[in-house]
């Protein structure tokens, strides 16, 4: 049993390396998401959650960049990833802009990597910790320490893939409007499941069993608290999951989109920690926040400029909260995670050969032939900052408060400073509209029913459309409107009901009889519709009644009395 000195048994020192490094502040957070979840969800969560992605998420990714390309030696030596392997990447991601199938391979490998670049991390910093306490680690034990993290990350895929969306396992929230996750569809049983997970805990158990005999408790609380902490992001929630267990626990039972937030957060502090350590040895070192600055921006500049580019008013088709951030979200990763198993997994061996360049002395940091482009670089990075936190404080103070309060000129506010961006949302286009419909202020409704519709096409946006130009009177713009939203949802019952009272006051009773009778055939349970279709049906009948023009037959008459009902 050997024992490293206490000087090099830490990164940062104990406090910080158990609560950062080993993640013990998320299992304090967890505490607090069971006891007060819904609290801090509808609260300060929903501003704290992207606060805390953009201060460590985006400099997470940034460090990474850091390491392979600041440097003209490191641009050299990963040129293969640095430069071909990204190529594909953001070549892959321009080609999902506009293929779905594409965009959706993407978002789909990310989501099934991602646990794994999670899981790895926290098994290559068990092992760190094991070998900086001089902790005796023979292969036999590694690899039984190394196969409790693999079983735990199938048993993620294993339920990720049976039928899910794989969104509960990401940090990046999405939206399958514009890609899909595209399932495997793994068929599996609870008796398969409890077998992965039976071998799971028996490799923890005989892991610990191992470890005990070749070092003090202590020198492992380190390695223990990576093991809980890799039980607590996937293996524990997962298992529940699978056996539809339920806790009461908000952070086990409810939005686990949300709550995968903060095991991102955890995720990026931890990536932070050990990469500014190593950074530290760089002649580029500068103290630890100019280095959270430096990496903040070359993040940001990943994160926002794709988004600024490919944005449905320049060159791409999708909003950015209807899959263009999904797909960036996808690739960054995607890049995230093949630079850094470059740096920390091929270091040695002989694919590290083959693909990594060595460093000569011939190959030296060389001075940068100019010093505008690294200056230029730093300046779009700190724009590309404020663009994230411009999107921030909007998305919370301008529309969330906005909403709230109905505040309609600051809601309209916050819709065109993010469409400044390059994050127009149809979403909240619609939500602007609908408050302003309920003004009365339909020209205004219009403007942003409008704009939501050339954003994103769909029955919802067109129907909107339809609804403000009814309001105002415009039968023949609203009649237009419904027959471009029935395009998109051919099969909904509300939509033909609408479109007939449309109709009626277009004068058009046959049209009018037709959607009556759609929507009947759709829902026959439309009380409303089945007795508006009667009276036009009775209308239509060459009855003395009709010949003396009674009102209760006038169409105008029919479709405000329908509607008043």
């Amino acid at each position: 049993m050997a024992a490293g000195s206490s000087s090099n048994r830490w990164l940062w020192g104990p406090v910080p390396d158990l609560l950062l490094g080993c993640g013990l502040w998320y299992f304090v957070a967890f505490e607090l998401f069971a006891l007060y979840g819904r609290e801090i969800r509808f609260g300060g969560g929903l501003l704290w959650a992207p606060i805390l992605m953009m201060l460590f998420g985006v400099p997470h990714h940034g460090a990474t960049l850091l390491r392979v390309y600041e440097s003209r030696r490191d641009r050299r030596a990963y040129a293969f990833f640095a430069v071909w392997a990204s190529l594909l990447v953001w070549g892959a991601f321009v080609v999902g802009v506009y293929n779905a199938l594409v965009g959706s391979l993407v978002l789909t490998l990310f989501l099934t990597w991602s646990p794994w670049h999670y899981t790895g991390q926290n098994y290559g910093i068990a092992v760190m910790f094991l070998r900086r306490n001089g902790v005796e680690l023979p292969s036999h034990v590694k690899r039984w320490l190394y196969t409790s993290f693999i079983l735990s990350y199938i048993l993620t895929v294993v339920v990720m893939h049976h039928g899910g969306t794989g969104a509960s396992y990401s940090a990046v929230p999405y939206d399958v409007t514009g890609y899909n996750f595209l399932s495997l569809r793994i068929p599996y049983s609870q008796t398969i499941f409890l077998v992965v997970g039976t071998a799971y805990l028996v490799t923890i158990v005989v892991s610990a069993a191992l470890l005990l005999r070749r070092a003090a408790p202590g020198l492992l609380g380190p390695v223990a608290a990576l093991v809980a902490s890799q039980a607590l992001w996937f293996s524990i929630p997962v298992a529940l999951r699978a056996w539809n267990v339920g806790t009461g626990l908000d952070p086990i039972d409810r939005n686990p989109e949300y709550y995968f937030l903060w095991i991102g957060v955890a995720h990026a502090v931890q990536y932070l920690w050990v990469t500014s350590y190593y950074y530290k040895a760089s002649p580029r070192w500068q103290g630890k926040t100019r280095y959270l600055i430096k990496a903040a921006a070359a993040g940001a500049l990943v994160w926002t400029l794709p988004a600024l580019i490919f944005a449905p008013d320049a060159l791409g088709r999708l909003p950015f909260d209807a899959g263009l951030a999904a797909l960036i979200a996808a690739t960054v990763n995607l890049q995230h995670f093949i630079l850094d198993g470059a740096i920390w997994k091929l270091r040695d061996g002989r694919v590290a050969r083959v693909l990594i360049r060595s460093s000569g002395p011939e190959e030296a940091e060389l001075p940068s032939a100019s010093r505008w482009g690294p200056r230029l670089v730093w300046a779009v990075g700190a724009a590309c900052v404020a663009v994230m936190g411009v999107d921030v404080w909007e998305s919370y103070f301008g529309v969330r408060h906005g909403l709230r309060s109905q505040d309609v000129p600051r809601v309209e506010r916050a819709v065109d400073r993010l469409n400044w961006i390059g994050r127009d949302n149809p979403a909240l286009r619609l939500k602007a509209g609908a408050l302003r419909l309920r003004r009365g202020e339909q020209a205004d409704a219009l403007h942003h029913f409008e704009r939501a519709a050339e954003l994103q096409p769909s029955a919802q946006s067109w129907s909107a459309v339809a609804e403000a130009e009814s309001s105002a009177g415009h039968w023949e713009r609203a009649s237009e409107a419904y027959e471009t939203a029935l395009g998109f949802a051919p099969d909904d019952a509300e939509l033909h009901h609408r479109a007939a009272l449309v109709w009626i006051e277009r004068d058009d009773p046959v049209r009018a009889r037709q959607a009556l009778e759609r929507a009947l055939a759709l829902d026959p349970k439309r009380a409303e519709a089945r007795s508006l279709l009667r009276r036009l049906e009775r209308e239509a009948e060459p009855t003395d009644a009709h010949t003396n023009g009674h009102a209760d037959t006038n169409p105008l008459a029919l479709s405000r009395a329908s509607a008043g009902r």
